[in-house]
């Protein structure tokens, strides 16, 4: 922070030294020619988004669907910034704590028996194709929680846009009484390349 004031200061020491200092130009002809050296400085652009601190799904088993809240990702930046989804897992607080799996580890989530039901559980996160607030359209429309070695980039957000994306799963259907799974969706913003 320090560095940062005292390299802005000697650049504004120069640049009013420069002024004050002009160069002089004399020419015995019809027309002179002189350069003037200009320095700018830019300031770093301010990330900043809002995403909302907590969302909820309902998954039927009887029927197999979820029914979840598709929430937004605002871009208040004034520049497109890179949306990337760094980790899903089950939060310390959660009542019930399956294992995260890759959606394709389990072939027939239908037939999975009460213990594996309450022991496997595939999560992710879908967006929107189709929402034109991506900038070059979405990169990756669904991540689960087994791709996500590395932050992945779902897309880039538009300046000043927001776009939805909503979570999903994959889960055995025995379920025998009401189950509570609490998650954490950890999300990365940074200036699009």
């Amino acid at each position: 922070m320090i560095k940062n004031k005292l390299s802005k200061a000697i650049l504004s020491i120069i640049a009013m030294a420069s002024i004050m200092l002009p160069t002089t130009i004399v020419a015995n002809a019809d027309t002179v020619s002189g350069t003037t050296e200009i320095t700018g400085t830019f300031d770093a652009v301010t990330i900043n988004v809002t995403i909302p601190a907590t969302s909820s799904f309902t998954y039927n088993p009887d029927t197999g669907n979820m029914v979840a809240q598709t929430f937004n990702i605002q871009n208040n930046s004034q520049a497109p910034v890179a949306m990337n989804l760094k980790s899903i897992s089950v939060a310390p607080t959660s009542a019930w704590k399956p294992t995260l799996v890759a959606p394709y580890s389990i072939p027939d989530w239908l037939n999975l028996t009460k213990t594996d039901t309450m022991s496997y559980v595939s999560l992710g996160l879908f967006g929107y194709v189709s929402d034109p607030s991506w900038l070059n359209g979405i990169k990756i429309p669904q991540i689960w929680c087994s791709d996500l070695g590395v932050p992945k980039q779902m897309g880039v957000i538009r300046t000043n846009s927001n776009v939805g994306v909503e979570p999903t799963l994959k889960s055995g259907t025995s379920i025998d009484s009401q189950s509570v799974l609490t998650t954490n969706y950890v999300f990365e913003f940074g200036l699009a390349n």
